[in-house]
């Protein structure tokens, strides 16, 4: 998978949280689709890392299992 940054072409948001850890913006698909994308910001948990931020982003239902699987790594 090739991804590209381009920043001369952006995409407005469609939502974003107040304390904008969060976000959604739709994406045209080269296939000429739109899918939503969902951002998340959060801190690194890892007190030797202060200033250091996770970042996510992709379809809603990946970010959903994403999340799930992080947490079952954590509490074991």
């Amino acid at each position: 998978m090739q991804i590209a940054i381009n920043f001369e072409q952006t995409y407005p948001p469609t939502f974003i949280a107040e304390d904008l850890t969060e976000m959604k913006f739709n994406a045209l698909q080269s296939d000429g689709n739109v899918q939503q994308i969902f951002v998340k910001i959060s801190k690194h948990p890892d007190p030797l890392l202060p200033d250091v931020y996770n970042l996510g982003f992709g379809p809603p239902i990946i970010m959903v299992v994403l999340r799930t699987m992080l947490i079952c790594i954590i509490q074991t």
